[in-house]
């Protein structure tokens, strides 16, 4: 009958550490692994912008002459629409991407309003005097000497000079459609509103502070285009409305006035015998007509103050602050993983050095009867299950 080898069970494992070498592993294994996770989030920063949203101011006599266009919950939702986001896409040039290096042969790289989305290979000669373009599953695109436009058959506008095309080298590079980059863009940006409904901010993460600078500037400067673009169409469309009111309030004028005229007309050889009192007819015209005119003012003055409106009036969102990017602040969560990363280590060890060399820690309870005590032997795993948790709390928590 053979017998599991004693010093292969986890108790066997531990009994053959000393307490320097438990030690050490876990303070310089499990802080350096922490180490690694926080060096690849030290290059990160992140550019901020914030509008601010007028919730319609009233005019002198207590009303807004200037329609809203949207809610100020609104706002946010058209921020992250295609007619803003795709726009920012193809002026940031966020449809492409290139390898690192490479930024100054796509200087100036430019789709055309159709081309074929894809990933290309560049291959330019040895000699530097002419390229290669094909797709990434080998089909030829364009062969041409360099200083010459390159991917015209396939939507693009890019003439790099020979000096930026880097010779007997290839450069692979991808191109997605607007939308795919706008998508991406929506689920990047950080987009709050407080809770009075005035400021709108929006944030983005990265590793280049210029470009997400400029991006956030760009969704800003868009935003407000697209605002303002909104709401003159809504001055016009409710200036229209306006004037074809005016209109009808016109004729009722006219109306009212020529059947005032036409009764007294007719009534007043009667008038001149009975004397100057009025009877009911004519009182009605009157007050219809007095009616008439203070309906036909009413609208004319809105008519007037559409007009100004129209040329005067700034949208109901404006940039309040422009993108600033700072980097991840020394207080921040990232920072703090490796102190953390190395409780978790003395926490680790003193449960291993428990284990190892206080008599009975692996007894939980007395053995009874003949019955395996091999769940004994399964602490060891749930020490090492309650570290691994332990560790995806704390990663959790530095995010």
């Amino acid at each position: 009958m053979r017998y599991p080898d004693p010093t292969s069970s986890p108790k066997g494992i531990l009994a053959r550490l000393s307490p320097l070498r438990l030690l050490a592993a876990c303070i310089v294994l499990v802080p350096a692994g922490a180490w690694l996770v926080r060096g690849a989030g030290e290059a990160n920063y992140t550019a901020t912008g914030t509008f601010w949203i007028d919730s319609g101011d009233a005019d002198y006599r207590g009303r807004s002459s200037v329609p809203r266009v949207v809610e100020a919950s609104a706002w946010a939702e058209l921020l992250r629409s295609s007619t803003v986001l795709e726009s920012v896409a193809r002026s940031e040039r966020l449809f492409l991407r290139m390898p690192e290096g490479a930024e100054a042969a796509f200087r100036g790289f430019q789709i055309q309003d159709r081309f074929l989305a894809g990933t290309y290979v560049l291959e330019v000669g040895r000699d530097g005097t002419e390229f290669t373009m094909r797709t990434a599953e080998g089909a030829w695109v364009q062969r041409a000497p360099v200083d010459g436009p390159i991917g015209e058959q396939v939507g693009f506008r890019w003439t790099p000079t020979a000096a930026a095309l880097p010779s007997g080298r290839e450069l692979r590079f991808s191109v997605v459609t607007t939308a795919d980059a706008a998508q991406v863009l929506r689920d990047q940006l950080q987009v709050r509103l407080d809770p009075s409904g005035h400021l709108l901010r929006l944030s983005l993460t990265g590793t280049n502070p210029e470009r997400l600078v400029s991006t956030v500037d760009a969704v800003m400067d868009r935003h407000v285009a697209v605002a303002a673009e909104l709401q003159r169409a809504k001055l016009e469309e409710t200036l229209v409305i306006l004037e074809e009111q005016l209109e009808i309030m016109e004729a009722e004028l006219m109306h009212a006035e020529t059947d005032l005229d036409a009764y007294r007309a007719r009534t007043a050889s009667a008038r001149g015998r009975e004397g100057t009192s009025l009877s009911r007819e004519e009182a009605r015209l009157e007050r219809r007509l007095a009616t008439t005119e203070s309906l036909y003012g009413t609208v004319r003055g809105r008519v007037e103050e559409a007009r100004l409106a129209l040329v005067s009036s700034v949208p109901d969102v404006r940039i309040l602050e422009p993108a600033s990017v700072e980097e991840t602040a020394p207080g921040d969560s990232r920072q703090r993983m490796p102190l953390l990363f190395l409780v978790l280590a003395l926490a680790i060890a003193g449960a291993a050095a428990v284990l190892r060399f206080v008599p009975g820690a692996w007894e939980l309870a007395p053995a009874r009867g003949t019955g395996s005590s091999s769940w004994r032997d399964a602490l060891p795993l749930l020490a090492i299950a309650s570290g691994a948790l332990l560790a995806m709390l704390a990663t959790a928590f530095m995010r």
